[in-house]
């Protein structure tokens, strides 16, 4: 069914498009990234059972604290965004990191 009947109304331009949508990462690379982190954790059997009370001391005793150091003291905005993000050049055990990973998903939890 087609109509003849036209209008003269005229909407505004949208404020942006999805073209003009700009992210600061590459989201499917990270994604990738993100389900390469789950599998690793999974087949070290790390997510399969709760943490040794080990794991837990290291995590608040020793790498939260190195967090919180090294955030202090990368403070500074950069060009490339990347000045406070605590995780660049910060690689923690595989228990370390799923816990880290956790705890940053519901960090009111912990």
């Amino acid at each position: 069914c087609t109509s003849t009947m036209t209008t003269n109304i005229s909407l505004p331009a949208p404020a942006t498009t999805v073209e003009d949508e700009r992210f600061s990462c590459d989201l499917v690379a990270n994604a990738h990234l993100h389900v390469l982190f789950l599998r690793t954790v999974h087949i070290a059997g790390v997510s399969l059972r709760r943490p040794s009370s080990e794991s837990l001391r290291r995590y608040t005793d020793l790498w939260l604290p190195l967090v919180a150091s090294v955030s202090k003291k990368d403070t500074g905005a950069a060009a490339d965004n990347t000045a406070g993000d605590i995780t660049i050049g910060l690689i923690p055990p595989i228990d370390i990191a799923w816990l880290w990973h956790c705890h940053r998903l519901a960090p009111f939890d912990y």
